[in-house]
């Protein structure tokens, strides 16, 4: 069986980070409140990191912090580093590494048994 391109942890990442920056645009043509920009981060975040490890959750994270900083707090993508900023970096960063960290082991389940397959065919 062929390796798919969503395979690679790079790639996973990456389809994430579209999707929040698909939420900038929404939320900066809406203009959005930051309790529902928060959210919608929060969720998106949590979501990616499902399926990559914690390094590329974590930058996610990151990533949805200054998108949200920069399109729903601030206007123009502005980052800011008020009091208030910081504990939305934390809380998207902590929430998307530990979604990462505590998912279920289910892709390295399905990989091994992709493998398996693959060798069993080969046989």
């Amino acid at each position: 069986m062929e390796p798919r391109l969503t395979d690679l942890a790079a790639v996973r990442a990456g389809l994430g980070l579209v999707v929040l920056l698909a939420l900038a645009a929404v939320f900066t043509r809406t203009h959005a409140d930051l309790t529902t920009g928060l959210i919608g981060y929060l969720g998106a975040c949590a979501i990616a990191a499902l399926s990559v490890p914690f390094g590329y959750a974590a930058l996610l994270g990151l990533s949805g912090w200054g998108l949200l900083t920069g399109f729903v707090v601030n206007v123009g993508g502005q980052l800011t580093f008020a009091a208030t900023d910081l504990d939305h970096l934390a809380v998207l960063v902590t929430l998307s590494v530990a979604v990462a960290v505590l998912r279920p082991q289910r892709a390295s389940r399905m990989r091994a048994a992709r493998s398996r397959r693959a060798q069993g065919s080969r046989v």
